[in-house]
């Protein structure tokens, strides 16, 4: 699926969000909504810096653009970033339970 252009580079966020939300929603029981919403509960919280930590580190995603799917600061994604391993841990997941398998599409 071909991204949308952001600010003179290409988005390749959505299809890849879409797919891990989605699955993290479904192993921790929250709705996506919840996941998109400015929730601080912790659960919440939890699973979004587990998105953070998974596209940052794992797809290799701008935090620019995750920070613009998620609607905070790009600084806020690399301090999830940096906290999401432990949370993903917390969760019960791995990577490569939420992870979309083969290559990443763009």
């Amino acid at each position: 699926m071909a991204g949308t252009d952001i600010g003179g580079a290409v988005d390749c966020v959505p299809s890849w969000y879409e797919q891990v939300i989605g699955q993290l929603a479904g192993k921790t029981g929250l709705q996506v909504a919840e996941l998109s919403s400015h929730s601080k509960h912790r659960c919440v919280v939890q699973a979004r810096r587990a998105v953070c930590y998974l596209a940052v580190c794992h797809a290799a995603l701008p935090a620019r653009q995750v920070a613009l799917h998620l609607g905070v600061h790009p600084s806020t994604v690399l301090r999830s970033a940096a906290a999401g391993e432990r949370a993903l841990n917390q969760l019960g997941c791995t990577p490569s339970d939420l992870l979309p398998a083969g290559p990443r599409q763009t």
